[in-house]
C-alpha cells in the first residue's frame, strides 16, 4: 500500500512537472492525429485502416488513465501568510474597545503607545492593572514582520504567475481536445454514413454483378433464347416477304447439354459451322448472305472479310473487341447501381488488367487484385473463376476491328440505343470507322434493348419482362434492305 501511494505521487508529480505537460499534449495530439488518419483510411477503404484507429485510440484511453494520477490543485492557507485573516470578528470587537479611549486625556498617550507596537496593544487602560507580563517589542522585530510578509507576498505572487500559466496552457489544451473531438465526431458519423452508402451500393452491385454472373455461366441459355427470337423473327420476315428464304440451325451441342459443355467452344467453332452452311445453300440459290444476332452479327462480319457471303445483316453485332464488350458491360452495371465513379473506374481498371491476363493464359487463382476495392472483392473472385474457360479466352481476343476494311459486300448493321450488353455508340462508330471497301447502312434503332425490344432500362434482367419479340420497325428495315440487295 505504501508503495502504491509512493508510485501515485511519482505519477502525479510528474505528470504536473514542464516534462509532463508537454509529453501530454504530445500524446493528446500525436493520438488524435492518428485517429483521424485511421478513419480517412476507413472511409477510403485502405488497408491498415482498423490498426491506426485501434493505435490512435488507445493512445487516447493511455492519456485519460494518466490522467488519474493528476494532482488536484493546491490551496494555499493565507491565514497563515495574513495571521488577520484568522481572527474572528469577537476579537476584532473586542481589540477596537480596546484601542478606542475612554477620554480625551488618554488619547495621546494611547495613540502614542499605539503607534509604537504596530497592532500589538502595550499600553493599560485607566483604572485597569499595569501590565506586568507583557514586555516591550524590540525595534528589530517590528521591522522584521514586515519583511516576511513582504516575501511571503512576493512567493505567493510567483506562485500564481505559475498556477496562470498552468490554466492558460490546460485551457489551451481544452480547446484543441474539443477540436479534435469535433473532428472526430464528424468523422465518425461520415464514416457512418458512407459505411451504410457502400453498403447499399455494394448490395445492389452483388444483386447485379450476380446477374452479369449469371449471364456468363448461363450464356448457352441465353443464346439459345436468341436464336429462338432469331427464328420467330425470319418465320415473320418469310411471311412479310415469300421472296427470302432462310436456313436456321442450332448450336452445336444443343439437347445434349449433358455430355457437351457449350463453355469448351470458341467463336471461331461457331464461325466455322456457319460457314458449313453457305456451300449447301448456293447450290439452291444465286446470291447468300448471312444474317446474325450479337455473336451471330460478329460471325456474319468474319465470313464477309472472307468474302463467303454476298451480303450480311448484323443486329446488336460486336465490331469492337470482346474484352471491351465485357469491361463496358461491367461499367454500365456499376454505374447503374449509383456506385461513386471513382470506384467504378478503379473497378474497370483493375477488371481490364485482370482480363488480359486471362486473355493470355493466365489462371484465375495467379492474378493479383489487390487494386479491387475490398467491398468488391468477392464478387470480382467469382466473376474470374467463371471466365476462367477456354470460350471466353478466345471471346476476349476476338476483335473484329482489323477486318472490316476487307469486306466487300454489303452490310446493314442495326444497333438499339438501350442495349446494355453490346454499347451502341462505341460499336457503330468502329463499324463507320471500318467499313471503307463496301457499301453499308448503318442505324441506331430508338428505345430498344440488345434482343430490339421496346424497353424501360436495357438491363438482362428485363428481357423475360417483355412481350415484344421484336420491334416491328426492325423486322420492315430488314426486309426492305434485303430486297433492294437481292
Amino acid at each position: 500500500m505504501v508503495k502504491l501511494k509512493k508510485y501515485k505521487k511519482g505519477i502525479g508529480a510528474w505528470i504536473s512537472s514542464t516534462k509532463g505537460q508537454r509529453f501530454f499534449n504530445f500524446a493528446y495530439s500525436i493520438g488524435a492525429a492518428v485517429v483521424i488518419w485511421g478513419a480517412l483510411f476507413k472511409i477510403l477503404h485502405l488497408p491498415g485502416g482498423n490498426m491506426l484507429l485501434s493505435v490512435g485510440m488507445g493512445t487516447e484511453v493511455l492519456m485519460f488513465v494518466l490522467t488519474a494520477f493528476d494532482r488536484p490543485p493546491r490551496e494555499y492557507n493565507w491565514e497563515k501568510v495574513y495571521p488577520e485573516l484568522d481572527r474572528k470578528d469577537d476579537d476584532d470587537d473586542e481589540k477596537s474597545q480596546a484601542l478606542a479611549p475612554e477620554d480625551e486625556g488618554n488619547e495621546d498617550a494611547h495613540a502614542t503607545e499605539t503607534h509604537a507596537a504596530s497592532v500589538v496593544y502595550v499600553g493599560q487602560r485607566p483604572g485597569a492593572q499595569p501590565a506586568t507580563d507583557v514586555a516591550p517589542q524590540p525595534a528589530v522585530a517590528q521591522q522584521q514582520a514586515p519583511a516576511d510578509v513582504a516575501s511571503a507576498t512576493q512567493a505567493y505572487i510567483e506562485q500564481m504567475a505559475a498556477t496562470t500559466a498552468q490554466m492558460q496552457q490546460l485551457q489551451q489544451s481544452t480547446e484543441a481536445l474539443n477540436k479534435v473531438s469535433e473532428i472526430l465526431l464528424e468523422s465518425y458519423r461520415a464514416i457512418t454514413e458512407n459505411s451504410e452508402n457502400i453498403t447499399r451500393s455494394s448490395q445492389g452491385y452483388v444483386q447485379q454483378m450476380g446477374d452479369l454472373s449469371h449471364n456468363i455461366q448461363g450464356l448457352n441459355t441465353i443464346y439459345e433464347i436468341q436464336l429462338r427470337s432469331i427464328s420467330s423473327q425470319l418465320d415473320s420476315i418469310d411471311r412479310v416477304n415469300q421472296g427470302i428464304a432462310s436456313l436456321r440451325y442450332d448450336d452445336r451441342g444443343w439437347g445434349d447439354a449433358r455430355s457437351v459443355k457449350f463453355i469448351n467452344f470458341t467463336v471461331e467453332d461457331f464461325c466455322e459451322d456457319a460457314a458449313a452452311a453457305l456451300p449447301l445453300l448456293r447450290k439452291r440459290f444465286s446470291k447468300v448472305g448471312v444474317l446474325g444476332h450479337s455473336e451471330g452479327g460478329t460471325i456474319a462480319m468474319m465470313l464477309a472479310a472472307e468474302g463467303k457471303a454476298d451480303f450480311i445483316v448484323s443486329l446488336a453485332g460486336m465490331a469492337i473487341s470482346g474484352k471491351e464488350t465485357l469491361v463496358m458491360q461491367n461499367r454500365q452495371a456499376m454505374s447503374a447501381i449509383g456506385l461513386p465513379k471513382e470506384t467504378v473506374d478503379t473497378y474497370c481498371n483493375s477488371i481490364s488488367k485482370a482480363l488480359d491476363e486471362i486473355a493470355s493464359g493466365k489462371k484465375a487463382s495467379e492474378i493479383n487484385i489487390d487494386g479491387m476495392p475490398e467491398a468488391l472483392k468477392p464478387i470480382t473472385i467469382k466473376s474470374l473463376q467463371q471466365a476462367d474457360t477456354p470460350y471466353i479466352r478466345h471471346f476476349l481476343n476476338v476483335d473484329v476491328s482489323e477486318l472490316l476494311s476487307k469486306i466487300k459486300c454489303p452490310v446493314l448493321a442495326l444497333n438499339g440505343t438501350k442495349d446494355t450488353q453490346v454499347d451502341c455508340t462505341a460499336n457503330t462508330i468502329q463499324l463507320e470507322k471500318g467499313l471503307t471497301n463496301c457499301k453499308h447502312t448503318i442505324k441506331k434503332v430508338d428505345g430498344v434493348n440488345h434482343l430490339f425490344q421496346h424497353c424501360t432500362t436495357g438491363n438482362v434482367v428485363e428481357y423475360q419482362q417483355i412481350e415484344e419479340t421484336i420491334a416491328p420497325e426492325v423486322l420492315q428495315t430488314v426486309t426492305e434492305w434485303i430486297n433492294s440487295e437481292l
